[in-house]
């Protein structure tokens, strides 16, 4: 059976023509995971353990751009 990775699935999501928000969600605290993830067009990396107020501030950066209709702006501290 393939694997894909995480960052595969994005590209092929990219590469499909989503131009939805991808959040992504990885175990590895590297700086280079999170560098390949943004590369791959994640929108935001977000690091496990998942955090109440890390999901909270990434959907409130979506519903607010979106009530605004413009893109979502997610806030530095949240796209570790």
């Amino acid at each position: 059976m393939p694997r894909l990775t995480g960052d595969g699935a994005i590209r092929r999501l990219r590469a499909s023509g989503f131009k939805g928000f991808v959040a992504a969600v990885s175990g590895d605290s590297l700086e280079g995971e999170r560098r390949d993830m943004l590369a791959a067009g994640a929108n935001v990396v977000l690091p496990k353990p998942l955090t109440r107020s890390a999901v909270a501030a990434v959907l409130h950066s979506l519903t607010a751009a979106g009530a605004a209709g413009g893109p979502a702006v997610v806030p530095a501290a949240v796209a570790l």
